[in-house]
This record gives structure tokens, sequence and C-alpha cells, in this order.
């Protein structure tokens, strides 16, 4: 199996559970957090919302959801996420495949991309990622983008156990 499709069967068997992961006290702080620093970013008039690696959702209910007036598209590898987003919220858009391959959206489609919680670590080809967010992205546009650096903690530990990064959510 390829790696992407390693990912994909990870992301699918997790999704029935994964919300529940995203529940500790810590977690929720977290989420504070990335609220905050998101609606600093997101503006009124950035209302056409890309999301990458948006699982079930998390991303656009930290933006307000349906009351925040913006055009919320998703994407994730997951199917099972996807179907888990557009039960919950069946107002939003959700595009199924890998976040670096965004070739089926039109140029300067988005006021603002986003992707959380380090999902852009898990894109197959960061360089592309970074050149398609460019393309998708509208003049005067913004991008939030977290990633796990080569120096984070879980995979400096991995390293010295001589371990292999795999794909992983916090609390799973």
């Amino acid at each position: 199996m390829s790696e992407s499709g390693q990912a994909e069967s990870y992301w699918d068997q997790v999704a029935p559970r994964y919300d529940s992961l995203y529940e500790s006290a810590w977690a929720l702080g977290e989420n504070r957090l990335a609220a905050s620093r998101l609606c600093l970013h997101r503006s009124s008039d950035r209302t056409r919302v890309l999301d990458l690696g948006c699982g079930t959702g998390l991303g656009y209910r930290l933006l307000g959801g349906a009351s925040s007036g913006m055009q919320y598209t998703g994407r994730d590898s997951s199917a099972a996420m996807l179907e888990i987003l557009s039960s919950r919220h069946p107002e939003v858009t959700t595009s199924n495949g890998s976040m670096d391959d965004l070739r089926h959206l039109t140029e300067a489609s988005f006021d603002f991309v986003m992707a959380i919680f380090a999902a852009a670590s898990y894109a197959q080809s960061p360089e592309l990622l970074l050149s398609e967010i460019s393309r998708v992205l509208a003049p005067h546009g913004l991008c939030y983008l977290s990633f796990l650096n080569r120096r984070s903690l879980r995979r400096v530990v991995r390293l010295k156990r001589g371990s292999r990064e795999i794909f992983t959510t916090r609390g799973d």
C-alpha cells in the first residue's frame, strides 16, 4: 500500500472516534488558542475559506461555523472524515483527496487557506502544497499553516527509539 493509501486508511479508521480524541482539557485549550489565532487572520472580507486536512470540521467550528457567513470548503484525504463533516454541516462543500493536489480548484478562488494542528506536515510534497496554495489564494488573501518540524519533540523521541514517523493524531 502506498504512503498516501496508508494515510487515508489510518484516517478512515480513526474518523468515528476522532472528535473524542480532542476532548481533554489540553486539547480544548489548544482549540481556544487556535480559534483566537484564526479569527485574527480571517476577517469578514475573507469569506471564501479552504481548510486543508479538515477532518470532521473542527476548523469550521473554530471559525464560527454557519453563523460566520463564510463559504467553507474542507479538503481531506479521508472520505470517512468528510462524511462526518457533511452530515453535521450540510451547508459546507467538501473535497476528497490530497491537500497538495488542488488542480480541481479555480485559481484565486479563496480568500483564506488554512491547515491547522500540523495538518500541513502530512502533505506529500510541501513544495507542491505551497505552490498550489499560492495558486488558489486570491490577491491579498492569507494562509495559516501549521507544520511539525524535524525537531518536534515527538519526532526526536521516535528517532532516538529507531522508529519511523507514522500517521497519528493527538490522543491516539
